[in-house]
């Protein structure tokens, strides 16, 4: 179980709640897919760069990690 704490704006006190699972299980999918879309824009920029200095031998190694990453 994933627990939070939250503040009752009232009484300024805190209280440990448990987050319904289904919540838990969603954040975990946010996180994933917040840390895939920076993986590959990071993949992207530096895609970017190379094709700029014209290293097509570094392209052709990041286009082959995109296909990975991506399962393309």
């Amino acid at each position: 179980s994933a627990y939070k704490f939250s503040l009752d704006e009232k009484t300024k006190t805190w209280s440990l709640e448990e987050i319904p699972q289904e919540d838990a299980e969603l954040k975990e999918l946010q996180d994933a897919l917040r840390a895939f879309d920076d993986q590959v824009d990071a993949l992207l920029r530096r895609l970017g760069l190379a094709q700029l200095q014209n290293d097509t031998e570094l392209v052709a190694e990041l286009q082959a990690e995109y296909e990975q990453l991506t399962g393309k």
